[in-house]
């Protein structure tokens, strides 16, 4: 996303590091929807698979977070304005953002994949699909990673509300911690009413999927704009290290959990299984950490600077801005990676090994590289064009200022 306000200062960054964030986020979600084999990297009698289990659920909610923080940076510097007119072309954005990719994957996919969506009793579905509802647990085989989209949408729908209500009643540091608290709290509380109730029996579709239940992603997320407006208190150094430290503390600790407590991928053991650190803990923890990076990264000057132009020379000079390149697909590589594994990577062998760490491998490396290529496609064919229409050329109805 892009985040330009009209006051902004000429200096740039040498990397767009959240930008970056995207990209790690968007390879963790693949390597988790991979499924990594147990007890498949072995190093002398050390069993070191456990570190390939990302928790993809937890790297979503770094882009929630992520999408919840730049949503309402555009508000705060200056970007779009609280006003009708504002509004409308602050959703103008994010719908040519979003949607242009997302209804031609829905087509695509629909016509090549999906045929059964046509069938009259299934336009029910297709009509969640197509209107953002879809929620992960149709009766009906779909692109199961669109619900994050459709909650995406959702959130864009409400988040210039959600920037107002903050500025009124959360706008210092003091008031947006107190906040940050009640959310957690409601969210704490719906997911502990969903898993007391028979609705835990359909986690997805009520602890994991829905707005409310990742309202404290983006909430937090947006409210990091509140203490950004503030010096900050803490070195850059101390920042950046307590910031690698809990990212990288974030990640073990939910590998660990899914290996041995939650057991995935272990024959036998019900994948829907969850115990209280999982339900209530970790998402969490994701939230605190992911908001404290973002904030490590953005705290101080660095709040109103833009990246630098991408370009393959910048790239020379920075090998670390490849992962903006990275970044600006990641998008659609989360949009075409699922029907990538399940039609190619899960249902081929694509490396002749009887091993099965190297069959893994294999899956990954064919799942990002033909996802990679499809996205770079639809980056050039569909999203690029989409971004560049001028807003002028959109009505302004029914808002007109």
């Amino acid at each position: 996303m892009e985040v330009e306000g009209a006051d902004a200062q000429p200096n740039v960054q040498d990397w767009d590091a959240l930008g970056s964030l995207r990209a790690i986020a968007a390879f963790f979600i693949v390597l988790a929807h991979c499924h990594p084999p147990r007890a498949a990297l072995q190093v002398g009698d050390w069993d070191l698979s456990w570190l390939l289990f990302a928790a993809g659920g937890v790297y979503l909610r770094l882009f929630f977070v992520l999408s919840g923080y730049l949503t309402g940076k555009v508000f705060w510097i200056g970007k779009y304005e609280l006003t009708p007119g504002g509004v409308w072309r602050f959703w103008q954005n994010r719908w040519r953002r979003i949607a242009p990719l997302y209804y031609f994957a829905v087509l695509f996919l629909t016509v090549l994949l999906y045929t059964h969506l046509l069938q009259r009793e299934n336009w029910g579905y297709l009509l969640q699909i197509l209107t953002f509802t879809y929620n992960h647990a149709l009766p009906v085989d779909f692109n199961r990673a669109l619900w994050a989209v459709s909650t995406e949408m959702q959130f864009y729908a409400i988040a210039p509300f959600a920037v107002a209500l903050i500025q009124k009643f959360a706008a210092t540091p003091r008031r947006a911690t107190l906040a940050a608290i009640a959310v957690a709290l409601a969210v704490t509380l719906y997911r502990g009413m969903v898993m007391a109730s028979d609705l835990q029996d359909d986690i997805v579709t009520y602890w994991y999927t829905p707005l409310p239940a990742n309202l404290d992603a983006f909430v937090g997320g947006m409210l990091l704009n509140v203490w950004l407006q503030h010096p900050p208190r803490f070195a850059p150094r101390f920042r950046a290290t307590l910031a690698a430290i809990g990212a990288i503390g974030l990640h073990l600790v939910t590998a660990y959990y899914i290996y041995f407590v939650e057991e995935r991928n272990l024959p036998g053991r019900s994948a829907d299984f969850h115990s209280p650190i999982g339900i209530f803990g970790l998402p969490l923890a994701a939230v605190l950490v992911f908001g404290w990076v973002i904030y490590s990264l953005e705290a101080g000057e660095a709040y109103r600077q833009r990246p630098a132009p991408l370009s393959f020379a910048a790239c020379l000079q920075n090998p670390l801005r490849l992962l903006e390149a990275l970044a600006q697909l990641s998008y659609g590589i989360y949009v075409w990676h699922m029907p990538v594994l399940r039609q190619i990577a899960f249902a081929h062998p694509v490396v002749a090994s009887d091993k099965p760490f190297t069959l893994f491998v294999g899956k990954l490396g064919v799942t990002l590289l033909l996802s990679g290529l499809l996205a770079t496609v639809t980056y050039r064919a569909i999203e690029q064009p989409a971004r560049a229409i001028a807003t002028r050329s959109i009505p302004t109805f029914p808002f007109q200022n």
